[in-house]
């Protein structure tokens, strides 16, 4: 079994917890590593390539590396599971201290569930989320205004913090710690949840995933620009309509049963 690893090397430690979780798994499974990373690994038994002859794609660090590791995923048409070696790790399907002990029956035994994502198009760029997008206000004491239309009809206009909107999978995110429900991965709907709305329509409202919805955010005069983020990484300022939809493709995450 071949496995494309997809390590977190963003800080020194993790770079320290990445090197010997891919020298592990490199003594039980035929690896390979993208260039970039083959570059500070430098571990011998691994090839250096992309995803496309590879059975899986592992990703080694937490739920955040989740995230970075369904690009090449998506675009290699490959299932992508996880190894926690962080804190939480909601989506990662073995610890860190199951390492020693995976092998092709494991991996095997893993499920398949396919994922919706959210699509996006920015600067005309088309994009996804697999966790949430937010529109937040640009600083602590003021508030903005984010209004959603569907069509040209009026979805909703909220006065606060921002909003979120959450994909079934993100829905256990962010999302929920605003106090949004929970949606199980097969629901086929988004999650729409204003931030500490000023108003009393502040509800969380779930919508069909075959809905289109296009964003807009004002804010006070001389107030910083409301800011967009995408799966916790921030885009920038929402200068445009910003408009939601159903990714085309869907991410095939493998979980324990």
């Amino acid at each position: 079994m071949r496995l494309f690893l997809h390590p977190n090397g963003t800080t020194p430690d993790r770079r320290r917890t990445a090197f010997q979780a891919v020298e592990t798994l490199s003594r039980q499974f035929d690896c390979v590593i993208a260039p970039e990373n083959a570059s500070w690994l430098d571990i011998s038994s691994c090839k250096s390539g992309g995803p496309e002859d590879c059975d899986m794609i592992c990703a080694i660090g937490g739920d955040g590396t989740i995230l970075h590791a369904a690009i090449p995923a998506l675009r290699a048409g490959k299932p992508l599971f996880g190894i926690n070696m962080g804190h939480r790790g909601y989506l990662c399907a073995f610890n860190r201290d199951e390492l020693p002990d995976l092998d092709e029956q494991l991996l095997s035994a893993l499920i398949p569930s396919s994922r919706t994502l959210l699509g996006f198009s920015w600067h005309g760029e088309e994009r996804f989320a697999v966790n949430d997008i937010i529109i937040a206000k640009g600083e602590f004491g003021t508030t903005v205004t984010v209004s959603a239309q569907e069509g040209k009809n009026t979805f909703g206009q909220w006065q606060g913090d921002g909003i979120v909107v959450a994909t079934p999978t993100g829905s256990s995110g962010y999302n929920a710690s605003a106090g949004g429900p929970l949606l199980t991965p097969d629901c086929g709907c988004f999650v729409l949840n204003p931030l500490c709305p000023v108003a009393h329509n502040g509800n969380a409202i779930i919508y069909p995933d075959v809905q289109f919805l296009s964003l807009q955010a004002k804010t006070r005069d001389a107030q910083p620009d409301a800011q967009v983020y995408v799966d916790g990484t921030l885009l920038g300022p929402l200068e445009h309509a910003l408009n939601l939809h159903k990714y085309e493709k869907t991410l095939t995450l493998l979980i324990r049963a």
